[in-house]
This record gives C-alpha cells, structure tokens and sequence, in this order.
C-alpha cells in the first residue's frame, strides 16, 4: 500500500497509483503541511483507490498537534469517502464514536500500535497483542523500532502463531525496509511504502517494495 503525506501526493490519488491496493491519506501531515480539510475532502471524492484514512497522534508518530474534539470530528466528516480508519489502540475510548460510526458504515477498522524510537518491551508487545486479538479489528498493526535483527523474532512469530487475526506487522529505523520484506514475504496482510515522502522511520518507497517482493 502506498502512504501519501504531502500536497503532491494527495493529488496523485486523483488517478490510480500503481501497485496500490490501498492509499492511506496521514491527514496529520496534510495538516501540518497546511492542505486544509477541505481539500482533502475533495481529493477523496475523485480518488480513483480505495483509501485508508489516519488521523495519527503526535504520541505514535503524527505531526499534527489536535485540539480537543478535532481529531473526532475531521475523523467523522471524512469517514464517508474512505474505505478504512487507522485508531492507535491507546485512542479506542476517545473514539468510541468513530469506530461505531465505523462498523454501522461497513468501514474496514485497522487498530494500531506503535514504539517508534526504541524496541517495545515484551510486557508491552503482549499486551498489545492480547488486546488486538480481543477487540478483533479488520486489521490490527503493529509497527515498532528494530535495534537489532533479533527485535525482528517477536514479529514474526506473532504471525506465524496468532494466523486467526489478519497482522499488519513491521518495524521502524534501519532495519524497517528489511523487515517489511520479510513480514511482506510470510503473510502481513498489509506493506506500507510512502507515493511522495517517508511517513515512518525506515519506510520504503511503494516502487522499491513492488520491485523487490513481486518482481523478483
């Protein structure tokens, strides 16, 4: 899938992007590069994919400082012309709303979980992980710095073992583009590649992850 940041990106979705099942538009970063809503609004309503719509928190990786009650309320004016939502796990209750909103609209729900600067802690990693297979979203990601390739093993093991919730697993800084090769390889149900700038820590360009996992 491919991750759109910026004003050019956003008017790139206008025809379809190749090798993308899947934009996901980071508002967050729109904002903060000063798009308004109102063009993003419209940019979605000539889309020519299906969209995946993040509206990400400063705390897991956004850039956009939110007012109380804005993130909710551009989260519900939007909803209606996106395929999916990107909620950080942490923000379930304060977007209770939204993700009601969510499944009432048949909206495909993707929980996420982030440790962008440093390895996550196994207490935290389990919890994490029990909580996303109890809530059971359409996609539960999970994306966390890699020190070490051995940072990698938890990873990979949670998709190999947990096969009954659909993963979208990878990692964040020098290792990232490796292990979105190799979670890509053995079943992440999504990989993310930026269309216009990096939006994480190690992201990959879309071009480079479509030559390398389906062109070799």
């Amino acid at each position: 899938m491919g991750t759109v940041t910026t004003s050019r990106g956003l008017k790139l979705i206008s025809r379809p992007v190749k090798g993308a099942d899947l934009i996901e538009v980071r508002v967050d970063a729109l904002l903060a590069s000063g798009v308004d809503s109102e063009k993003i609004l419209d940019a979605l309503r000539i889309r020519k994919n299906a969209v995946l719509l993040t509206l990400r928190v400063p705390e897991e990786g956004g850039i956009y400082p939110w007012a109380s009650e804005e993130r909710k309320a551009l989260f519900t004016a939007l909803l209606p012309d996106v395929e999916a939502i990107d909620v950080e796990l942490a923000s379930v209750k304060e977007l209770d709303s939204v993700l009601a909103l969510a499944k009432r609209s048949k909206i495909g729900v993707i929980l996420s979980a982030h440790s962008i600067h440093r390895p996550v802690t196994p207490a935290t990693f389990k919890r994490w992980t029990a909580s996303l297979i109890r809530m059971k979203p359409t996609i539960a990601k999970i994306a966390i710095h890699l020190g070490t390739r051995k940072d990698l093993i938890p990873l990979t093991k949670l998709l190999l073992e947990k096969p009954s919730q659909r993963w979208a697993l990878m990692g964040l800084g020098p290792l990232g583009h490796l292990s979105r090769l190799i979670l890509g390889s053995i079943g992440s149900a999504l990989v993310y590649g930026y269309i216009d700038q990096p939006a994480a820590p190690g992201q990959s360009s879309l071009v480079e992850l479509r030559e390398e996992l389906y062109q070799s």
